[in-house]
């Protein structure tokens, strides 16, 4: 249960049984931390130049530990972040879904868009992109609308800052918050709405609106570095999946549809 809150919480993954590979990566980290956090257990405690000699050193324990334990040490801090910014392309396209359900008209004229500028019998490509400006702000829309990381990813000012008269100490550690901006009215008018058509003046994609994407997927040297690949991956999965099926609620045991809801968990990953 423990477990489960803590990753939850910290990265948005749930963990399902103790068998779990994230599990045995932190009692392997735990393991190596008993062992090298001992008070006084190592000659490097008293003389810390001793942390130059090479673990093959005969007596050098604390090294050889050192050596073995920090990879995994390492691992369990980085491999559920990795991981969980890897699943974000994956929570757009669930909202991509979510969306297309609730927003039938938004869908039709999207597949009339593919219809027009494909015909028959030919799947989407990137050639066909630039031509696909509703599809590509079905796109924006659906990163705008449920930002996969609602808070993004914290900082730490490297110099000191100021902000509508807000002094921001150097060293301070800043959250930037991704929803807030995602949902500001004066960038996007009625922003609980799902709404691509935010996007498009005279038929094509307005460039005076702010691309959400410059914020959804974090900033600075934290930038996600697969935002480029995430948003390749996006398109031929939402251009394919329009041209080639209807998306519809499911139904129930009585053949009605299920109501569907607009709700996001809480966490690092919504």
């Amino acid at each position: 249960m423990t477990a489960t809150i803590v990753v939850g919480i910290s990265y948005g993954k749930e963990i399902l049984n103790m068998e779990d590979e994230y599990i045995h990566l932190v009692q392997t980290a735990l393991e190596g931390i008993i062992q090298t956090k001992r008070p006084g257990a190592f000659w490097m405690d008293y003389f810390p130049i001793l942390k130059h000699i090479p673990a093959w050193v005969p007596g050098a324990t604390g090294r050889k530990l050192a050596e073995r334990y920090v990879p995994v040490v390492r691992a369990m801090r980085d491999q559920p972040f990795y991981s969980a910014k890897d699943d974000v392309s994956l929570i757009t396209t669930l909202v991509f879904f979510l969306a297309m359900a609730l927003r039938p008209d938004v869908q039709k004229k999207a597949q009339a868009e593919l219809d027009n500028v494909l015909g028959p019998g030919k799947l989407p490509t990137f050639e066909d992109r630039e031509s696909l400006p509703y599809v590509e702000a079905i796109i924006l829309e659906s990163i705008r609308w449920m930002p996969a990381v609602p808070l993004g990813v914290s900082h730490r000012v490297l110099v000191e800052d100021e902000y509508k008269g807000y002094r921001i100490p150097k060293g301070s550690i800043i959250i930037p918050n991704s929803w807030a901006m995602l949902h500001n009215a004066e960038d996007y008018p009625s922003p609980e709405e799902f709404n691509p058509d935010r996007f498009i003046a005279n038929g094509a994609l307005d460039p005076d609106v702010l691309d959400p994407s410059l914020i959804a997927f974090g900033f600075g040297r934290r930038v996600c570095p697969g935002r480029y690949l995430a948003k390749d991956i996006l398109y031929l999965t939402v251009a394919s999946i329009l041209y080639v099926y209807d998306i519809f609620p499911a139904a129930d045991k009585m053949g009605n549809p299920v109501k569907l809801s607009s709700e996001q968990k809480t966490g690092f990953l919504s």
